[in-house]
């Protein structure tokens, strides 16, 4: 595992660990729909949930906050789809539909009591979550890279708002920035 990995982030092809966990993450939804489209559990099935397992290991590997944050929010909104609107009858992964939006619920609560703690006590969760996952709770707005973001969304907009039609061309970024 450690010739995948950094001493601070897992690498990708790409060279950026955040862009690897923005392309895991429509995979992970895009294996999980396949999984939920079988009725039963067969071949096919075991291969998806091998995927998602590869899948969420990779993504916490990255360490990407958004990618981990973006995650989580899907499944929360995915499970919160099925609870209210699917289909009571029928079955999945062997599954009655009926039980399925038992085990969808107690999910949700879970989720959300967890996303409660966590909120509230943010120093105790390190001793909860993996090391990698820390970083979640580091919500500090005017220090580290959101403080550059917001930077860059000022610098973009005033740039924006002083050639708004033609703009300042391809690559040129760095002309309003200065």
């Amino acid at each position: 595992w450690q010739w995948f990995t950094t001493a601070d982030l897992s690498i990708s092809t790409m060279g950026n660990a955040a862009y690897l966990s923005s392309y895991l993450v429509p995979m992970f939804f895009i294996t999980s729909m396949l999984l939920v489209s079988c009725e039963r559990f067969t071949k096919s099935a075991w291969m998806y949930i091998g995927a998602l397992v590869l899948f969420f290991v990779a993504l916490v590997g990255t360490q990407a906050r958004a990618g981990v944050v973006g995650l989580g929010g899907g499944i929360g909104f995915g499970l919160l789809l099925f609870f209210f609107w699917g289909d009571p009858e029928g079955q999945t992964l062997s599954l009655s539909h009926g039980l399925f939006k038992k085990i969808t619920g107690a999910l949700l609560v879970a989720g959300i009591v967890f996303g409660v703690l966590i909120a509230l006590f943010p120093d105790a969760t390190f001793s909860v979550l993996p090391s990698s996952l820390g970083q979640l709770t580091q919500w500090n707005i005017r220090e580290g890279t959101a403080a550059g973001r917001f930077l860059m969304w000022q610098v973009a907009w005033t740039g924006w708002k002083e050639k708004m039609l033609w703009g300042w061309g391809p690559e040129n970024f760095s002309i309003p920035f200065n």
